[in-house]
């Protein structure tokens, strides 16, 4: 896949986040709706429980804010409202208190924009009539601890008994109860209830109240108690199931997208190498693909492989932190109906035989189960909303201002848990997703969802250090890095928080105004998107203040972690590659040049310095020894790591690649037996007391020269895909050959001619015969580098 596919993928992501982002022109037409507050009871006098919050939206839904409203009482109601004006706040949100007046029964209010006063939103309260036993919670299956039923007094207060009440359980509230007494009658108290036994399920059941009688000033229609059920074991497995699926999906996703572009990931990461500015382009584009914890795994490898150098590295991870920002900004959107699409489409494509659409496949399907996951977790976190339980131990960890200050020690609570959720979970993206879900539920609001985030980012950290801990010490600082530059933008943020804008802290200020709707108001507007766009104001404005001083944060990180005098070892067989194959295989190859290279060194010492001169040092066999030795290591890991990628997903093309790899490796350290057996010639040749004539020397520095030129063309061939090189060394095996039948047949006439010793005469060729076979391992290894493309076209 091209490098601008990628880009178009990137670009399709921030088109997402702008198109959630831009505002709508107000439409001229707005209408008034009820947020919450309606049909609630009260007795006579009374204030009502909950504020009535009325909102103006536009034809489409969005806010309206500042609309001047009217609020009138309906004729012969009695209701009494706490403000004179009404206009609703820069959210489009209105709040008023109630309270009730002396008619009983049904009073009705009746609100409508000023502008528009005919589509007006009539809204119910009840006086003298009180629900006892609403809202509570029990476990499923279980009886609630107190009856539920209703009280009703008159005007004056006094009890009112023999009103007939019926209590059915309402068939569409989807969690069904089971009423012990239906039908009752008000007792001398004015009371009439029964017991309630609670459906099997997690959720919020509805009893319909219908009263009938004539001791109330106005009828009453039917009334709505809630019942809170809650299925604990249900309620858990459902929210894991749904991380599970999100997790599934993610890892889906970019495997998907790694299959179809990984042989471009290096290059797109290599490409930062230019400045800090296309560092961090680089990182952000790839983290697009693939979630910021592989990316900063995969750069934390090119450091240990020694590809890529501490400054590129800082450029990719404050890159990566911008990426994973983008999955959060889909996720913000309501992706619920586009799962069971992404789902069907991706399975369709996954089996199509084409590996570039099996890929495109496992993407989609990714998608699917990446929304499915996430709308499951926001069906169960909504269903437990409203429940007191819940509500009370989330208000543990709420980070709202208390008195104007941001309260230290929720913030610190909030923040590790953060922290330890994403260790566990080791993906701070699949945190932002589950506060996304519990913003869309109502359990957090946006200054403890920041704050978890900022605690997430923080966690995430812990991969990259577990990655760095067998790699060099050039890769731990990258580790570092990583770890310092989420702890730096976590200060910064904090720091913001004791200053104000409009009376609230300056960060939240600025989400807020990133996209529409008040996350500040009683009911938090659009808080997805603000979670979402926290996420991502918090890691571009990171980037953007430690950007020009990347240089100091290297020179900081060499501090913390300093390489010492030693000389740096470099991994190029790196395991965190193991999860690129295409990556993998490169370094593959790069190992194999190695080898072959050291190997011509050993036949370079061992033919120009030992036997030609027959000559035999200590310090140069020693170094032929250890090289050997190397040689040797390096076919032994070769070997390790191609059976690690083989347990991989692999293309078609890889999988071909892997047997050929084996056998160049196994030819790169014949020729280092070759040159073993070069060394024992030579000995013989010293043991004989026998020298070489001036014509033999003369034959075989020919011969070695066209043996150093092939040499050469099946490096260049490991290098690149260069066909040139490989049809060279091809030419100089045929060349090769011709050489040594012709100074086989000088050899024979110098025999005759008693020019050289017959000992001499079978050393003489059993060499020509190692060189022949030195020039088959070349010839072998250029051939499979060409033939099963150890480099894309």
């Amino acid at each position: 896949m091209k490098i601008r596919t990628l880009s178009v993928l990137l670009a399709a992501g921030i088109c997402l986040l702008f198109a959630g982002c831009r505002e709508e022109k107000e439409n001229t037409l707005v209408r008034c709706i009820v947020e919450s507050g309606a049909d609630q009871c009260a007795m006579t006098g009374e204030e009502y429980t909950f504020p009535l919050i009325l909102k103006t939206v536009t034809v489409s839904g969005k806010p309206a804010g500042k609309i001047p409203l009217s609020v009138c009482v309906e004729n012969g109601s009695e209701l009494v409202l706490d403000k004179k004006s009404f206009m609703t706040d820069a959210g489009g949100v209105l709040a008023l208190r109630v309270r009730a007046g002396k008619r009983t029964g049904d009073n009705l209010l009746k609100a409508a924009p000023e502008k528009n006063p005919d589509d007006a939103v009539i809204i119910r309260f009840v006086c003298g009539v009180k629900l006892t036993g609403a809202e509570q919670e029990g476990s499923a299956d279980s009886v609630l601890q107190k009856p539920v039923g209703v009280r009703i007094t008159d005007s004056k207060g006094n009890p009112v008994s023999g009103m007939k009440v019926t209590l059915t359980s309402d068939p569409l509230s989807g969690n069904r109860t089971f009423i012990r007494n239906r039908e009752l009658q008000t007792d001398a108290e004015g009371n009439a209830a029964s017991t309630v036994l609670l459906g099997g399920k997690t959720g919020i059941g509805s009893i319909n109240v219908d009263i009938r009688g004539n001791g109330l000033d106005s009828p009453v229609k039917t009334l709505r108690i809630r019942t809170l059920s809650l299925n604990l074991l249900r309620l858990i497995l459902g929210i894991a199931g749904g991380m599970v699926l999100f997790i599934f999906g993610m890892k889906q996703m970019s495997d998907g997208l790694t299959q179809v572009a990984g042989a471009k990931m290096r290059s797109i990461l290599q490409a930062c190498s230019s400045n800090r500015v296309v560092a961090v382009l680089a990182g952000t584009l790839v983290t697009a693909v693939i979630h910021s914890g592989a990316t900063t795994v995969m750069a934390i490898g090119f450091v240990n492989a020694g590809l890529l150098t501490l400054e590129q590295s800082i450029g990719i991870i404050f890159g990566a932190n911008i990426g994973t920002t983008i999955l959060a900004q889909i996720i913000a959107f309501d992706t619920s109906l586009m799962a069971m699409p992404a789902l069907i489409a991706g399975l369709i494509l996954y089996f199509l035989p084409s590996p570039a659409a099996k890929g495109w496949g496992r993407t989609i399907l990714g998608f699917g189960f990446l929304f499915f996951g996430m709308g499951i977790m926001n069906s169960e976190l909504k269903a437990i909303g409203s429940f007191p339980s819940f509500i009370a131990f989330f208000r543990n960890f709420c980070c709202a201002p208390v008195n104007g200050s941001m309260p230290v020690l929720p913030i610190l609570g909030t923040l590790l848990t953060g922290m330890i959720a994403t260790a566990l979970i080791q993906s701070s993206t699949a945190v932002t997703g589950i506060t996304i879900a519990l913003g869309t539920g109502g359990l957090v609001d946006l200054y403890t969802a920041v704050v978890l985030i900022l605690g997430s980012n923080i966690g995430t950290t812990l991969t990259a250090v577990i990655a760095s801990i067998p790699a060099n010490r050039v890769a731990k600082q990258t580790a570092i890095a990583h770890m310092l530059f989420n702890l730096f933008g976590v200060l910064i943020v904090l720091a913001t928080f004791p200053f104000k804008w409009n009376g609230v802290p300056v960060f939240f200020k600025a989400v807020s105004c990133m996209a529409d709707g008040d996350a500040f108001a009683a009911i938090p507007q659009n808080l997805p998107r603000h979670i979402a766009n926290a996420h991502l104001l918090f890691n571009v404005v990171t980037t953007l203040l430690l950007l020009p001083f990347l240089n100091q944060f290297a020179w900081l990180c060499r501090k913390i972690i300093p390489t010492g005098e030693g000389k740096v070892h470099f991994e190029l067989l790196e395991p965190h590659l193991l999860d690129q194959p295409a990556l993998a295989l490169e370094q593959t190859v790069a190992v194999l040049r190695k080898m072959v290279s050291k190997s011509w060194k050993m036949l370079d010492c061992a033919i120009l310095s030992c036997f030609i001169p027959v000559e035999l040092d200590d310090k140069l066999l020693k170094k032929i020894d250890k090289r050997e030795e190397k040689v040797d290591q390096y076919q032994h890991d070769i070997m390790d790591y191609l059976s690690l990628v083989m347990r991989r997903k692999l293309n078609s093309r890889q999988t071909e690649m892997i047997p050929p790899l084996m056998h160049c490796a196994n030819d790169a350290e014949r020729m280092a037996d070759r040159a073993a057996n070069i060394i024992d010639l030579t000995r013989r040749m010293q043991a004989a007391g026998t020298k070489l004539s001036d014509e033999a020397k003369g034959e075989l520095t020919n011969i070695f020269s066209v043996l150093e030129t092939q040499a050469n063309a099946v490096k260049g061939t490991l290098e690149s895909r260069n066909e040139a090189a490989a049809k060279e060394a091809s030419e100089c095996e045929k060349t090769l050959t011709g050489l040594a039948a012709q100074s086989e047949l000088n050899h024979i006439h110098r025999l005759k001619d008693n020019r050289c010793t017959p000992e001499t005469g079978i050393i003489y060729v059993e060499l020509l015969g190692e060189l022949l076979a030195i020039s088959r391992h070349l010839c072998n290894i250029s051939d499979r580098a060409i033939r099963y493309h150890f480099f894309e076209k």
